[in-house]
């Protein structure tokens, strides 16, 4: 029975549990509301309504916290300037030039080949000895060519001593005439004979056709040789060339005896040199109809022996010079949309010019028109500016400050000290 009883009265007791807890939690919720300002209770004593309100903003705006809320603290946000360099137009002298890539070789460049066959007995150069012209290279087996002679001058000596027995028998017509008129003609053919037998004996000894370097070497003591065998092959240093094949839109550009710079990679020069000159020799007058390009060939003086055939080198053929022209550098100038332009300063803020441009070389640009000598262009920072943009100078000159006037007259007296050198020149060369 006690088991029953308790268990009819727990759900009673519950109910007042909970009962309580719809009372009381309402309650707690608006204290904790109030605590938090989420709800305004009226003026305070000694605040009037517009006093809440603002507090009550004030409130709001901090609950937003991040940028905003800072934004609405300080009423304004400060305005962004961007910091540049600038630096005033220069002068320079300014090359138009083709550049191609092409590899060193002599144009003297001579095989020495046997006019005899026979056996070498010596051989008196090796590979990358200097040679005369006419210098001794190799020799050749000579006995039997010497016999040769020995016996061309026995016949010659015969003949003449014939004609000399019978030269008295026919001045007395003792003997016909057309015997003694044949010893003549035998003694004609006797003499060509040693000549020639003279002639094969000095072949045994080989010379070299041109002075130069020997480059190769292609027969060993003892060999035996043929007639027009290579031997030796020599080589002239001094005057090297090379070949570019050239676009045809160049050849109007071209012309034999121009200048050019060559530049390589595997030899350092003396003296600080980063170039050696050249000059085009020839100029081929038809075009490939399968690349489009002609041939132009160029020299290159090698007195110095500095450089070897089979070299590859960079040249720059110039075919255009201006003088003291306006550059400014290449990084300054923007290209959109097919228009050149850069920025200036005026006023703390960026002006845009457009402007028209010549040769390029080593990073300048050639200004040809657009721009003024005395405007400074901005040369660094100038990837993110607009027009109107907001700047300050942090190097360079700047069209706030003093100096910036200074070194327009400075320029200005510049100028004017050129033009009266040039016109005194003019006034000497007219008296």
């Amino acid at each position: 029975m006690e088991n029953t009883t308790f268990e009819q009265n727990k759900p009673s007791k519950i109910k007042k549990v909970l009962k309580s807890l719809l009372f009381f939690l309402p309650l707690v919720a608006l204290v904790a509301l109030i605590g938090s300002g989420k709800v305004n209770m009226g003026p305070q004593d000694g605040q009037t309504d517009q006093d809440a309100n603002s507090k009550q903003q004030n409130n709001q705006n901090q609950n937003r916290g991040g940028r905003g809320g800072q934004n609405g603290q300080n009423g304004e946000q400060k305005e962004i300037l961007i910091p540049v360099e600038t630096s005033f137009p220069g002068t320079n002298t300014l090359y138009a030039f083709y550049t191609g890539t092409s590899s060193l070789y002599a144009e003297n460049n001579t095989e020495v080949a046997a006019k005899i066959s026979g056996q070498i007995t010596k051989i008196l150069v090796e590979e990358g000895d200097f040679v005369k012209t006419g210098q001794v290279v190799a020799q050749l087996e000579s006995a039997r060519f010497r016999l040769e002679v020995e016996r061309a001058q026995a016949n010659l000596n015969k003949i003449t001593q014939e004609i000399e027995r019978k030269q008295d028998l026919y001045e007395q017509k003792l003997i016909p005439r057309d015997s003694f008129e044949s010893l003549k003609y035998d003694k004609d053919s006797a003499e060509v004979a040693l000549s020639i037998a003279k002639l094969d004996l000095s072949y045994t000894t080989i010379r070299s056709p041109i002075g130069g370097v020997v480059s190769q070497r292609n027969v060993q003591r003892g060999n035996a040789i043929t007639t027009n065998q290579a031997l030796f092959k020599i080589t002239s240093l001094k005057s090297l060339q090379a070949d570019l094949f050239i676009p045809e839109r160049e050849l109007n550009n071209l012309r034999k005896g121009q200048v050019a710079q060559v530049r390589f990679d595997a030899i350092q020069l003396p003296n600080g040199q980063k170039t050696i000159p050249a000059k085009v020799k020839r100029i081929s007058p038809v075009i490939d109809s399968k690349t489009g390009t002609f041939k132009t060939t160029l020299e290159i003086d090698n007195s110095s022996d500095l450089l070897k055939p089979g070299m590859f080198g960079r040249f720059n053929i110039v075919y255009g010079e201006r003088k003291d022209v306006m550059t400014v550098p290449r990084t300054a100038i923007q290209d959109l949309d097919g228009e050149q332009s850069v920025y200036t300063v005026q006023n703390d803020k960026t002006v845009k010019v457009i402007i028209t441009t010549g040769y390029e070389n080593d990073g300048k640009t050639e200004i040809s028109s657009g721009l003024n000598a005395d405007q400074a262009v901005v040369i660094l920072g100038q990837a993110g500016l607009r027009i109107g943009s907001k700047v300050f100078v942090t190097e360079g000159p700047n069209p706030r400050t003093p100096e910036y006037q200074a070194e327009l007259d400075k320029k200005e007296a510049e100028k004017e000290n050129k033009n009266k050198e040039d016109s005194s020149k003019l006034d000497n060369s007219g008296a």
